[in-house]
């Protein structure tokens, strides 16, 4: 071997020792995982779902067991996923038995519901109950009409540590009322409700501020007698096929909202076949309708939406933000011969009180470029610009992902809005890019 082969040598001798004595010191110190504080490394897990949280143990010494001192408890489950829910439903068996703390921020599950399963999630909800949880959302996914929705447990209806819950697919039978006394958020999805149901909850409930009913089915009208509830969410009407009514009776087709302390009103999507009607509603400051209904064609069915719009419009000439869908106003088209056909010009002019205390206006929906639907829209935004004595802003969302709308349209648009007179010096008109 010649000198500088042996230099050489010697010199990648001397670098492998040094590399090892690095690694074996870098391996004496802690890892800056396990360094960091309980309450950073509980933050962090927080914001995972629980088949994640385990699989951290694997990043450092210190995580392996920490998982199961987590505040955050979420687990879910696909129908798509190849994991059988039974060995699901034993995983979350399994990780609720090892959950140390004794007080718990939030529980969450979501996979597809069986009534085999019913035994499983009534001990989760003694679990629930036990740890004091205060955030409860349990979405019990289903096929629609093939078993019935669960029933949750006699238990839970009293319970002072509930603060925000969101239950799908869950029915509620309290047998001796509701005591959520810390409750302030409750939504209900799928939910078979009654007169009554309705009414144990506004009773039982003396803090809540939020209450959202999403495709629930089963009751004639939505009496909120609450004095703390502020926003009412009414998405969508579930018909059940044993509900379906041909008949012509007025009664069944109305649907009652009656919220004498609600500030916020929204009613969106489709309410099937059923008629929104607003009783005591003087509240309201802010309202949101966005809707549809499942059937167009017929000439009777759009003069009842007729009349259904104006009469809504009515209740809420008093709301100072008003936000309405491309449904609400252009459904009406080919009726404007009609006096009493909200989107014509004479409509408006009678009524110049309307909208005197309206102070935002959004209005969704890329039909506002549209020719066949130009005049009916613009006697209502005329109307309002000249009743607005407050009015401070009127917003037009017409764009959505994958639509274009031409430069001729905007401009036709625009210059109308521009040559419309105004109460208020301070309206502004704002294009918003996407809803």
């Amino acid at each position: 071997m010649s000198h500088s082969e042996s230099e050489i040598g010697k010199t990648a001798y001397v670098d492998q020792c040094y590399d090892t004595n690095k690694l074996r010191k870098m391996d004496d110190k802690p890892d800056r995982l396990s360094a960091l504080p309980d309450h950073l490394l509980f933050h962090i897990l927080s914001s995972f779902e629980m088949k994640d949280v385990i699989r951290t143990g694997v990043l450092s010494k210190r995580w392996r067991l920490l998982w199961t001192s987590a505040h955050n408890l979420c687990f879910s489950h696909s129908p798509e996923s190849n994991r059988d829910v039974t060995e699901f439903i034993k995983s979350t068996d399994d990780t609720l038995i090892l959950s140390k703390p004794s007080k718990l921020n939030e529980f969450a599950v979501e996979f597809l519901y069986s009534n085999r399963f019913v035994d499983h999630v009534n001990r989760w909800m003694i679990f629930v109950k036990i740890k004091s949880v205060e955030v409860v959302d349990l979405n019990l996914l289903r096929r629609r009409g093939l078993e019935e929705g669960y029933s949750l447990p006699q238990l839970m209806y009293s319970n002072v540590c509930l603060r925000k819950m969101k239950l799908s697919n869950c029915n509620l039978v309290p047998k001796e009322g509701i005591y959520w006394t810390a409750l302030r958020v409750l939504a209900l999805w799928y939910a078979k409700l009654s007169l009554e149901v309705v009414d144990v909850i506004c009773s039982g409930c003396p803090g809540l501020e939020s209450l959202k009913f999403c495709m629930c089915f089963g009751v004639p009208a939505f009496h909120i007698n609450s004095n703390s509830v502020k926003k009412l969410v009414i998405r969508e009407y579930w018909q059940q096929e044993h509900e379906d009514n041909d008949g012509d009776d007025d009664a069944d087709k109305e649907l009652t909202i009656w919220a004498r302390n609600v500030t916020s009103l929204e009613i969106s999507a489709c309410l099937y076949k059923k008629i929104p009607v607003l009783q005591n509603v003087q509240a309201l400051v802010h309202a949101k309708r966005y809707f549809g209904r499942e059937h167009e064609d017929d000439e009777s069915d759009v003069r009842t939406d007729q009349k259904m719009l104006k009469d809504l419009l009515v209740s809420l000439g008093h709301v100072e933000k008003l936000s309405i869908g491309p449904w609400c106003l252009q459904n009406n088209s080919g009726f404007n011969e009609d006096s009493n056909d909200l989107t014509g010009e004479n409509y408006w002019i009678s009524r110049p009180c309307w909208g005197r205390r309206l102070k935002t206006l959004r209005i969704y929906g890329t039909w506002i470029y549209e020719s066949c639907y130009f005049d009916q829209i613009m006697p209502f935004l005329e109307a309002v610009l000249k009743n607005g004595i407050v009015l401070e802003k009127i917003i037009l969302t017409p764009f959505k992902y994958g639509i274009s709308i031409y430069p001729m349209q905007h401009a036709r648009v625009t210059q109308k809005l521009l040559s419309f007179p105004r109460s208020s010096e301070d309206v502004v008109i704002v294009f918003s890019s996407f809803y």
